[in-house]
Parts: C-alpha cells; sequence; structure tokens
C-alpha cells in the first residue's frame, strides 16, 4: 500500500513547503496559482464546508466545470474527511434528480448556470445548501439556501488543523456513464487515486520538475480527475481549458509551453487530417496519452515529434493495462498492450472459467495492492457483490489474449452482436467503418432479425468535408471484413447520442431499430447494389 504521504492532500501540502511560489495551476483566460496559493484556496474551502456542518464521510455534491475551483473544492472536502461527488454542471431533469437523490448530499457546490437545472426540479431531497459560484440574486431554491461562496471563504475561518488522509478513505465518488442503466457511483479509495494517476504514463513523461501538463477535460471524469495528481507527483504544474477546442489545439500547446496531454476519441484523427505544415513537430510536446489507442498512433508520433503511449481504463479500476511505455511502438495493431505490473487478469467464460489462448472472454482482474480497486458501488451493495463475484473484478468487457500476452478488447459484453450463429465484436465493425475517409464517426448495434438473429447496423456521422456513398461504403467494407461482418442496414446523422463523458449511448441506438433513415445495404434480389442503395419506406 501506498504511504499517507503520497495521498495527494498530504502531498501537496508537503510540496507547499519545499517551495510555495512554484507555479501549479494555470487557467487559459483565467486565474493563475501556485502550490502555496493553490493549497490556501483548499485550507478557505475546507474552513467553508465546515461551516455548513459538512464533516468526515459526508457527501458534497460538486457542480463546476473543468477549472482551479473544481480541484480546490475536492482538495477542500477531502481535508475534511469528507466525500466529494461531481457530477456535470449541464446535468438536468430525471438524471440530476436521480444523481441529487442517490448522492444524499445535503451541500452542493455549484456554477451559476447549473441554478436554474436546480430550480426546475421537483425537489432536492436532502439538500439544504447550495454554494454558489457566480453572481444571482436567489437565496433559495426549493427548501435550499443559497450562499455566495466569496462571502462564505471570506466569513469562514480557514482550516488550521487536519490529519492526514489515509489511503483507503474515499478521494471521490465517480458516477458511471449509465449507458446500459442509472448511473451507478463508484466509490475510489485515494490509493486507486494515486495508481491511476501512475498508470496514466512513465514518470518521464508525467512527473518531472518540467511537466506541464495540458488539461481540458471534466474532473467529473478520470480524464480530467488525475492531472493535477501527475503534477504534484513531480513537481510538475497543470494548464486548464474548461473545455477542449481542437481547433486551438496547437495555439494552447505552444502558447503554454505544454509538455504532455490525453487524446481522446476522435481527436487525434481530426489533427491528422489537417493539412500538413512544415512547423508541425515544432512543438513542445513530448508525449501524448492515447484513450483509446488507434492505428493513427505511429504516423502521429512521427508527425509531431512525440512519445506515445496508451492505457486501457474504467472508472472501477486504475490502468490495468499499458502500452508504450518503453518509448517503442504503442503495441501490436488493435492490442491494448500488455497488464500492468501489479494487476493479475483472466480471460474467462459465463462461469469465470479461463478461455484458451485467442478466444473471447470477458475480462476479470484483481490488484495485488489493497485498495487500488474500486471500494464498491456507493449504496449499491446488490451492485458491488455482482462486479466482485469471485472475488475478482469483472469489467463486463469482451477481450481476447495471444500467445505473448497482447490483450485485445472487443467489446462491450452487452453490445456484442450474435449473427448466423456467430459472435461479432461491434468494435471490429466500428474500426472498418471508421476507415472510410468520410466517416468520422460510426457506432454498430444489433438489430433484430427473425433469419440471423440479429443483423448489423452502422450508425455514421460525416465528416465535415466529404460524404458517405452507400454504394461505395459497402464496396470498401466488403475488401476488408468477413462476410459475417457485413453491416446490413446504415444510418447517417449529424451526431451520435452520448452520455456526458463522451460515451455512445448504445442503448438508444438499439431502441431506434429499423427506422425510415436507414438504408438497407443489401443488394435487391435477383442483382447486387450497383446503382443505387434501397432505403426503406421507399418504394
Amino acid at each position: 500500500m501506498i504511504s499517507s504521504g503520497l495521498v495527494l492532500p498530504n502531498l501537496l501540502a508537503a510540496r507547499v513547503s519545499e517551495d510555495p511560489q512554484r507555479p501549479l495551476i494555470r487557467e487559459i483566460g483565467g486565474r493563475e496559482l501556485s502550490y502555496g496559493e493553490t493549497w490556501q484556496e483548499v485550507l478557505r474551502w475546507a474552513g467553508g464546508l465546515r461551516a455548513l456542518g459538512v464533516g468526515p464521510g459526508d457527501p458534497v455534491l460538486v457542480m463546476l466545470p473543468t477549472s482551479a475551483s473544481a480541484y480546490t473544492v475536492w482538495l477542500g472536502a477531502a481535508v475534511l474527511h469528507a466525500v466529494e461527488v461531481p457530477i456535470n454542471p449541464q446535468h438536468r431533469g430525471g438524471l440530476l434528480d436521480h444523481l441529487i437523490a442517490d448522492s444524499g448530499a445535503r451541500v452542493v457546490v455549484a456554477e451559476r448556470s447549473a441554478l436554474d437545472s436546480l430550480e426546475r426540479l421537483e425537489g432536492l431531497h436532502a439538500v439544504d445548501t447550495i454554494v454558489l459560484l457566480g453572481d444571482d440574486p436567489r437565496e433559495r431554491i426549493g427548501g435550499a439556501r443559497v450562499v455566495h461562496a466569496d462571502a462564505l471563504l471570506r466569513d469562514s475561518p480557514p482550516l488550521t488543523e487536519w490529519d492526514a488522509v489515509e489511503p483507503w478513505e474515499t478521494a471521490a465518488v465517480l458516477y458511471t456513464s449509465g449507458t446500459t442503466g442509472p448511473s451507478k457511483g463508484v466509490v475510489i479509495p485515494w490509493a486507486q487515486a494515486h495508481a491511476t494517476a501512475m498508470g496514466n504514463g512513465p514518470d518521464r513523461a508525467l512527473r518531472t520538475p518540467e511537466t506541464v501538463i495540458f488539461q481540458p477535460y471534466p474532473t467529473f471524469h478520470v480524464s480530467g480527475k488525475y492531472a493535477i495528481y501527475n503534477a504534484a507527483l513531480g513537481r510538475g504544474q497543470i494548464v486548464v481549458r474548461s473545455k477542449l477546442d481542437v481547433s486551438r489545439f496547437w495555439d494552447d500547446i505552444r502558447d503554454y509551453g505544454c509538455t504532455h496531454c490525453i487524446l481522446m476519441g476522435t481527436t487525434a484523427g481530426i489533427l491528422l487530417r489537417n493539412a500538413p505544415a512544415p512547423d508541425d513537430a515544432d512543438n513542445p510536446l513530448t508525449s501524448v496519452l492515447f484513450s483509446p489507442w488507434t492505428s493513427e498512433v505511429e504516423d502521429f508520433k512521427s508527425r509531431f515529434g512525440c512519445e506515445a503511449f496508451s492505457v486501457f481504463n474504467m472508472t472501477e479500476v486504475s490502468c490495468p493495462i499499458v502500452a508504450g511505455w518503453d518509448g517503442g511502438p504503442v503495441g501490436k495493431p488493435a492490442s491494448c498492450g500488455r497488464a500492468r505490473e501489479g494487476y493479475t487478469l483472466r480471460i474467462v467464460d459465463e462461469y469465470d472459467r479461463p478461455v484458451p489462448t485467442g478466444e473471447a472472454g470477458e475480462l476479470i482482474l484483481r490488484a495485488d495492492r489493497p485498495w487500488t480497486l474500486m471500494a464498491g458501488y456507493w449504496r449499491r451493495p446488490d451492485a458491488t457483490v455482482a462486479a466482485w463475484r469471485n472475488q475478482w473484478f469483472h469489467t463486463g468487457d469482451l477481450f481476447r489474449i495471444d500467445e505473448d500476452g497482447d490483450l485485445y478488447y472487443l467489446d462491450r459484453t452487452k453490445d456484442a452482436i450474435r449473427r448466423r450463429g456467430e459472435n461479432i465484436s461491434s468494435a471490429e465493425v466500428e474500426a472498418e467503418v471508421l476507415a472510410h475517409p468520410a466517416v468520422l464517426e460510426v457506432a454498430a448495434v444489433a438489430v433484430d432479425d427473425l433469419l440471423s438473429e440479429q443483423e448489423i447496423k452502422v450508425v455514421v456521422v460525416e465528416h465535415p468535408e466529404r460524404s458517405v456513398d452507400p454504394i461505395a461504403l459497402t464496396a470498401f467494407l466488403r475488401d476488408r471484413m468477413a462476410a459475417h461482418m457485413m453491416p446490413r442496414y446504415l444510418e447517417i446523422v449529424a451526431e451520435l447520442p452520448k452520455t456526458p463523458t463522451g460515451k455512445v449511448r448504445k442503448n438508444v441506438l438499439r431502441e431506434s431499430g429499423v427506422s425510415d433513415a436507414t438504408v438497407d445495404l443489401r443488394p435487391p434480389a435477383g442483382g447486387r447494389l450497383a446503382a443505387s442503395a434501397h432505403v426503406k419506406g421507399e418504394k
């Protein structure tokens, strides 16, 4: 187990004693805070929350955009041994109501725009106080009083004495994306937070005094949560943007001297599709964490002159699979990498029996060190027991492993497609469709069919400068895919439905089925698809 000195609040306090003037957080278009200024704000938040009656174990719901305040509120709750529950400040309606009720929080810390969403709810459950960052004349929302953060921090004495935070205490409760059902709160111990930060990449890339981490991701998600942890471990700093702006990406990297960043989803592909420039490699970026791995990693490294590595992770675990840490290629094509030291992985069938090498099964895992995987689901003992059955954490992901120990992600177990007796990975279908130059994003889902159990439907977002022709796409895929993997249906949409953390809501796409907007890619009876695609509903 890690020592208490490596728990982030304790670590940050130690860094302040070493060099309080050292820069830690720079907001693009906003504040700049040194280690010492950050810590003083943490203690002011701790004092303010304490004045509201927050104590050890109490949940504090936080609805803030990516900002310095999002970090100082988190750590202010931590030194009180309270539990931060960060959620998307744009949540509204039924989902927001569910999260408030499920968290059980009495205190909410929110930005101005969140007040409207809170006011529209029929009730606020246990909430009695909303701490507002920003100006608004309202003094009450429902049954809760509104307290202005500036006044609270000014009038409440900052915390001066506190007990060290231990590795087994809860760092935060992060809610899952809720792609298949109601969002569940993942209870993350500080030891897991540390292990996740360490799994983001090797020390040379992330944990040096010269490291400057570009951080445009939400702090209610693991992608944005641990940048400050890596900075504190190496005495580095972070550059915070409230939201990723791909059009300004290289300006931000150059203007702020950023040496490291995470690239998620299609961002790397968008950057690569920009016209090459002579100064592409003339930038301060030395390393990139790709999540997930893409076939374009090596092209990105070569063009922009940086090191690259990759991890497989989910909220409940702590980067158990890594690739590229040795500075070489990220891995075999389509591989996620290999098990990180300190984790035991198995690929099993529905009864937790190991499957033969090369065959698909669910990834389950354990960690060697205590408290480095989730402590459970918040207030969900039944879900916790189900996930930890037989004392292994069940990821719900389909993987296969080859004879060299390289691991390959295939699909979510609930997203796999069964067609004519074959199990098909939606991720593998998506990878081939995404290779078409006119496709920007894609999701493959199953639709029911009486003859083949299920058929494959691909839902596509077109590249802004290109159009997807169904006939050309079919021909393109026929040369790349086995016949049983070929999509039967195509639907082109402006955008894919996503969760607040950017995951595609495939349950919504499955429920939509085959509609009048769906193109049937099957050749008409007695011929082949030669001049036009048959659209369901057309005569």
